[in-house]
């Protein structure tokens, strides 16, 4: 008799108690294969978000440290100035004379003002000059330190009128920079009107190692102006950028930016009146612009950011007997910040500041007693991830000074002053002039 013939139920071998189908083989390797592509692929995406969340963790965005926190501008804005004939002094010194002017004091509890202006101006020749210059200021509200290294000459070409050639040679070929300008001064170049034309960067093009692409150059205007009239003087120095626009379009050799525009300028005015032998009024008003744009291959990371600050002052100065000095005058403070894209987030910031100082001038020595005060209102409103913040309040310091002239043309001046709302802030400054 034949061997009956097994159905396909009968040929199932039991994988478990509950198998009900048969298994292919082919089948299962495939659905085995399949379920491993599909874990090492969500490995993969996980490992590749965590790295992109640990690249956005990792990048710091660089302007955030003025705006949320409470600082105010008292610093360099007013009891950081020079004396107002210290101020006379360095105007009149910037083409005529050489001069070092350091300026150095606590801003925060961890970070400093320096202001070092080291300048050089020596006659070689008759209608020759040298001139040479380092300037470094790094404070809280700049969004770049300025660091600078002029050297050049300037040759008088028809009586007053001088042309000049100045360089600024970095390290870094790349950021080098030129400029070129006409300068109209009194025969003691105390006096003098100077416009300038700076090429920054010039060299950029073809000298970055990232593979930029130049879409246009930095071009500066910059001015120094001390003119006076009668009892009227008038002082004004700044520099103004169209800013550059920059492309990066090799990922290899520039991994992370793949566009950069950035610009920035300042321009200061002071005029000042003598309403007498012993007294004298003096407004200025100082501005301030930064803004920079910046896209990364990694979307994420792009961002923008634009910053405006204008300061205004007046002072009453006057003198009584000839050693009591007495200085009267508020400071008023605007600043106006946006950022975009990585970070999202306005800030606005105003400041009233009255201002009293009295300095006792005796021999070679000064004393002084001061009072700085700020009636200030700030309003951060971020739109991203981080709180939004309002704060006003007034606040003020008290401030002891000591000078003293060291030699006929140069000056000290050393002070210790306390923040009253600011526990363990005990701030300090140290100005130092000298002309040769």
């Amino acid at each position: 008799m034949p061997p009956l013939k097994q159905s396909p139920a009968d040929s199932i071998r039991h994988r478990g108690a509950f198998s009900l189908r048969m298994v292919d083989p082919r089948r299962e390797r495939y659905q085995f294969s399949s379920m491993f592509r599909a874990r090492m692929t969500a490995r993969i995406i996980w490992i590749l978000l965590a790295v992109a969340a640990a690249r956005v963790r990792a990048f710091e965005f660089p302007y955030d440290n003025l705006h949320h926190r409470t600082l105010h501008f008292l610093h360099p804005f007013a009891n950081y100035e020079m004396l107002p004939s210290w101020q006379r002094l360095m105007e009149d010194s910037l083409f005529a004379a050489s001069m070092i002017r350091l300026n150095y004091g606590s801003v925060t509890l961890k970070e400093m003002m320096t202001d070092i202006d080291v300048r050089i101006n020596q006659e070689l020749d008759h209608g020759f000059w040298f001139f040479f210059r380092h300037h470094t200021y790094q404070t809280h509200h700049l969004d770049l330190d300025e660091q600078s290294n002029f050297v050049g000459i300037e040759k008088y070409i028809l009586g007053p009128l001088s042309a000049f050639l100045h360089a600024d040679f970095m390290r870094e070929k790349e950021f080098a920079d030129i400029q070129v300008g006409v300068s109209v001064a009194d025969s003691s170049r105390c006096r003098y009107v100077r416009l300038a034309v700076r090429f920054e960067d010039f060299m950029y093009d073809f000298k970055n190692e990232l593979g930029g692409n130049v879409l246009q150059d930095p071009l500066a205007l910059v001015w120094h102006v001390n003119y006076g009239f009668g009892p009227v003087k008038l002082f004004s120095e700044g520099s103004w950028t169209r800013g550059f626009r920059r492309e990066y379009a090799d990922s290899i050799r520039s991994p992370d930016m793949s566009y950069h525009r950035q610009r920035h300028g300042n321009a200061l005015v002071r005029l000042m009146y003598a309403l007498s032998s012993w007294s004298s009024v003096q407004a200025e008003l100082f501005h301030y612009r930064f803004s920079e744009r910046k896209r990364f291959h990694d979307a994420l990371l792009s961002y923008r950011f634009d910053n405006a600050l204008y300061h205004a002052g007046a002072t009453w100065a006057f003198t009584l007997r000839d050693i009591h000095l007495f200085r009267l005058g508020p400071r008023l403070v605007f600043n106006h910040a946006r950022a975009g894209g990585y970070r999202d987030y306005t800030y606005d910031r105003r400041e009233v500041m009255p201002v009293a100082a009295y300095d006792l001038l005796w021999k070679k020595n000064s004393f002084g007693l001061s009072y700085y005060g700020t009636a200030y209102r700030w309003d951060w409103d971020a739109r991203d991830t981080l709180p939004s913040i309002d704060k006003d309040g007034y606040t003020a310091k008290g401030m002891f000074t000591y000078g003293r002239q060291l030699w006929e043309h140069a000056h000290v001046r050393g002070s210790y002053s306390h923040v009253l709302d600011v526990p363990g802030f005990n701030g300090w400054n140290v100005q130092y002039i000298m002309t040769f």
